[in-house]
């Protein structure tokens, strides 16, 4: 059986099976209850399908053009892009300058992705394994990788589209 969740958090699946008893004469229905948990699982940016890209990509379109004002319907795990840089480029954060650099960065990742499960719960930030790139095309990867490509990043537009 496949479980889609529509949301992270605990989850409780109740299932049955029926089937026929020893006898063969008469069957019987056996329910089972489990309990696990429905994660976010980050997926490698090339391996997201069309549609779940274009999804990524409008959240995360609209996580920049935030203003404060439309910030505040997306409830309180909502970081506008804006935010994020302020905060980024204030001198009290300096955090390009030492070995907060490594820990720093990742709770940036980590609001960035509770913004865009704010406006979407189905999206998972995905990861680009730029090494892949790197080793196919050296020096020239901005050039050649599909994530510099239409419809990836580089000449993905943050305005709305007409």
């Amino acid at each position: 059986a496949r479980v889609t969740c529509a949301r992270t958090g605990p989850l409780e699946l109740e299932l049955s099976a029926a089937g026929v008893t020893a006898s063969a004469t008469a069957s019987a229905t056996t329910t089972t209850t489990m309990y696990g948990a429905c994660r976010y699982v980050r997926r490698e940016i090339r391996t997201l399908s069309d549609a779940d890209r274009a999804t990524f990509i409008a959240a995360l379109r609209l996580v920049h053009n935030a203003t404060d004002g439309e910030a505040a319907k997306y409830g309180a795990r909502f970081t506008s892009a804006k935010t994020l840089a302020a905060l980024h480029n204030a001198y009290s954060y300096c955090f390009h300058f030492g070995c907060q650099f490594w820990t720093s960065h990742p709770a940036f990742q980590l609001t960035l992705a509770r913004a865009l499960q704010a406006v979407d719960p189905s999206i998972a930030v995905p990861y680009w394994d730029w090494l892949t790139d790197s080793a196919a095309y050296g020096g020239d990867v901005v050039r050649r990788s599909i994530v510099f490509t239409d419809g990836w990043f580089v000449n993905v537009s943050t305005k709305a589209p007409h």
